[in-house]
């Protein structure tokens, strides 16, 4: 049965989540969570470098108006604009990724290029800083990837100072700290952001799992059937695989729950969904269907192993003793998909069935 608990001690390595198959499935929601984000993100960057390349062509030497255009006005602006067009067409996420993972890279070697044209280019190095954070607080790539954007400005941005910039131990030194600083600041707030989304994306998980979920018998709900049904009836269109489902309820139970009242009547239903559980197959699926029903669909199965699954399944169930009001016994409708079946056509088919097995006198099952 469910556990909410379970769902958010699950919780995460520093990167991910240690659960592999919880890992996937915030890897898919979280694409399309900080879809906007990064088209927005990236296309105000790219509206932004343009209006910082006019500002600058209007107090800049003339000797460095040249490399600001291909870095300011030209090549970042085009590769932003890109990332901003994939992200809006949901076109190649991982060369979007990869796209806005190197953007602040490239950014970083391009204001290293112009500022090494400069008397005193440390002046300009805030820039540098301000990508770091930039890329953990603003940008909307997840935390890993945000951290081996930043580890390569990093990289980038010594080497360049290394190369370029021949200066004293001193600045160096304040670099070196002002780096070790603006990164510090936005691992924090990187990591910071993503716990904060990944709890969203499990309370977000459980809420799903509550909401389809019936809470006495830990099956899903009677919402979720047509949409089971149609996973089914594709999978047969697909590959030719057969499928039937069951309809039961327990024998009279209006006059049990009468005699008996509610908390035993729920007491009744906990030990038949536990009985359920123990014999039915893996591949097997169980809707609660209305108060005292369940629905069955069972995989891979034609209308001879169904009734025979179904029997077996019906005599576990009669001699089974209940704890609060001893033997009880179920009817159940059976029947089989057959082509051109929609969700609506099967499950009215097995209720037919249900009740015609009810008619002839309950403890039985009937196939149509």
């Amino acid at each position: 049965m469910f556990n909410v608990e379970n769902l958010f001690f699950r919780n995460s390595d520093f990167f991910n989540f240690k659960d592999q198959e919880i890992s996937k499935k915030y890897a898919n929601w979280s694409k399309h969570t900080s879809r906007e984000q990064i088209t927005v993100v990236s296309a105000l960057m790219a509206i932004l470098y343009i209006l910082y390349y006019q500002v600058n062509s209007l107090i800049s030497p003339p000797e460095l108006i040249g490399s600001m255009k291909i870095v300011e006005f030209c090549v970042m602006p085009l590769i932003l604009l890109s990332i901003s067009y994939l992200s809006v067409k949901q076109i190649n996420y991982n060369l979007m990724i990869f796209l806005f993972m190197l953007a602040p890279i490239i950014a970083t070697a391009g204001n290293i290029i112009i500022t090494s044209q400069m008397q005193m280019p440390q002046a300009y190095f805030t820039e540098i800083y301000l990508i770091i954070f930039w890329i953990f607080a603003v940008s909307g790539l997840r935390f890993l990837h945000a951290t081996l954007s930043a580890i390569g400005i990093i990289i980038v941005s010594f080497m360049g100072i290394y190369f370029f910039f021949p200066s004293s131990k001193e600045l160096y030194f304040l670099h070196f700290f002002w780096i070790f600083v603006s990164f510090s600041l936005g691992f924090y707030t990187g990591y910071m952001l993503e716990q904060s989304k990944k709890n969203t994306f499990l309370a977000y998980e459980a809420l799903i799992v509550m909401t389809s979920t019936d809470s006495l018998s830990g099956f899903q709900n009677k919402n979720n059937l047509a949409d089971l049904i149609r996973i089914e009836v594709s999978r047969f269109k697909r590959y030719g695989h057969p499928f039937s489902i069951v309809l039961m309820s327990i024998d009279s139970f209006k006059e049990l729950k009468a005699i008996y009242g509610h908390q035993i009547s729920d007491l009744v239903l906990i030990e038949l969904a536990q009985l359920i559980k123990e014999h039915i197959r893996l591949t097997d699926i169980v809707v609660k269907w209305e108060a005292e029903e369940f629905v069955i669909i069972y995989q891979e199965t034609d209308e001879e192993v169904l009734k025979t699954l179904a029997e077996k399944l019906c005599h576990s169930i009669e001699e089974y003793t209940f704890k609060n009001v001893g033997q009880k016994t179920i009817s159940a409708g059976l029947t089989s998909y057959r082509e051109h079946d929609d969700p609506d056509a099967i499950i009215k088919r097995a209720d037919m069935a249900l009740s015609k097995a009810r008619m002839k006198g309950k403890n039985r099952i009937e196939f149509l």
